[in-house]
């Protein structure tokens, strides 16, 4: 991993922007459905952020990496109805509700359950990505969990090889078909790490 990089668990209110933004620029394709363009998807993100349920990954103090995970009951981007009238108004926030559940996932009470690994493009491949998961794993240590389960999409094979190489074996795939082709997948595989 390149030098000089922190991780720790959660990150200030400063960063709250900053990771809404790695996280949507991440996840592009399955959130741009739900919460629609840009500027308005990373605001109502950045009010939906619960830190204390992430692993940052700070290099000179600026946040460079985010791993979110359901961690005690709460989760690392818990959307609701109210940020989404906020942005959007009532109507809107009723059928944008509607399409989230189609990417709820219910978090198993033996697995830490990571939610999303977002790590600035510049430094991708340095090592960040790899930090991240292995603090969500010590994570998982210390909540006493079995393990840590994700799910990745048919369409990221780099996260993928990404958790297999650091121990992560596939246990289930799920296939969706045309309901979410246009938010960019078609299956996801859960996999697991046994700690």
């Amino acid at each position: 991993m390149m030098n000089g990089v922190i991780v720790q668990r959660g990150f200030p209110d400063v960063h709250r922007a900053d990771a809404a933004a790695l996280y949507y620029e991440a996840f592009r394709r399955k959130l741009s459905g739900v919460l629609g363009p840009p500027a308005r998807a990373i605001r109502v993100l950045a009010d939906s952020l619960y830190p204390p349920c992430a692993v940052a990954a700070l290099h000179d103090g600026r946040l460079v990496g985010v791993a979110g995970m359901h961690l005690d009951g709460r989760q690392f981007v818990e959307v609701g109805f109210t940020e989404l009238t906020r942005e959007y108004g009532a109507w809107s926030a009723v059928w944008r509700s509607a399409l989230g559940v189609l990417l709820h996932r219910p978090a198993d009470a033996h697995y830490l359950l990571m939610d999303g690994i977002a790590v600035n493009a510049s430094l991708r491949g340095k090592g960040v990505g790899s930090s991240l998961v292995n603090a969500v794993i010590e994570m998982a240590r210390a909540h006493g969990c079995r393990g840590v389960a994700l799910d990745v999409v048919d369409t990221n094979p780099d996260a993928r090889r990404l958790y297999e190489r650091l121990g992560f074996t596939a246990v289930k795939t799920t296939r969706y078909g045309a309901i979410t082709r246009a938010m960019g997948f078609t299956q996801s595989t859960r996999m697991v790490y046994l700690t």
